[in-house]
């Protein structure tokens, strides 16, 4: 009698904590980046799109951060707060919103997201940090007719998630400065591939 009666309980645990995790699930508070305040600047030649690519632990909506002052190496993500795309998701449509990604002509633009973190140098003071690798490609086939690396540094307003989120709008702004400068000189030193931009 004894096993049946601990077994009825345990059953009625296992439904209770189900429970509880649905309720705690609804309860996560998912981000998008908002509105990013940028202007594309034009590098002189028509551009078809951007597509990011992600390593796999990019590849989900957890929001990473790093205790950089107290164990470098180790990743930690928000319990209760989520993006609501993958990272690399995120930064490809706030970049294609802005240059007309509905082009079917010009140079394609690719990227590589190597990092993105909300790092923390202390308990009171984070940054998100971007590291990008990004690639020229023309309009037909793969060979690079130009390759930069990015890496971009905002400060957090606060030592949270959401100040995380800020710093991560940050991040995205100046990374689509930097990005649309890179173009417009690769443009004015190498001015002849422009017409594999347009074929």
């Amino acid at each position: 009698m004894a096993p049946k009666l601990f077994l009825s309980f345990l059953a009625a645990g296992l439904l209770l904590s189900g429970c509880v995790g649905n309720v705690r699930q609804g309860d996560v508070a998912r981000y998008d980046l908002g509105e990013v305040p940028f202007e594309w600047r034009d590098p002189g030649f028509p551009v078809q799109g951007v597509s990011v690519q992600a390593p796999s632990w990019l590849g989900t909506t957890a929001m990473h951060y790093r205790l950089a002052y107290a164990e470098a190496a180790r990743r930690e993500t928000y319990a209760e707060s989520r993006w609501i795309a993958a990272p690399g998701q995120l930064l490809e449509t706030a970049l294609n919103r802005r240059i007309g990604a509905s082009l079917s002509l010009g140079c394609r633009v690719s990227l590589e997201l190597d990092e993105w973190v909300q790092q923390f140098d202390s308990p009171q003071s984070s940054r998100t940090r971007l590291q990008v690798r990004a690639a020229l490609l023309p309009a037909h086939g793969d060979g690079a007719l130009a390759r930069q690396v990015f890496n971009v540094d905002a400060p957090a307003s606060s030592a949270d998630a959401s100040g995380g989120v800020k710093a991560a709008n940050t991040a995205v702004t100046i990374l689509a400065g930097e990005l649309g400068g890179w173009l417009e000189k690769v443009h004015k030193a190498s001015p002849a591939f422009v017409g594999r931009c347009k074929n």
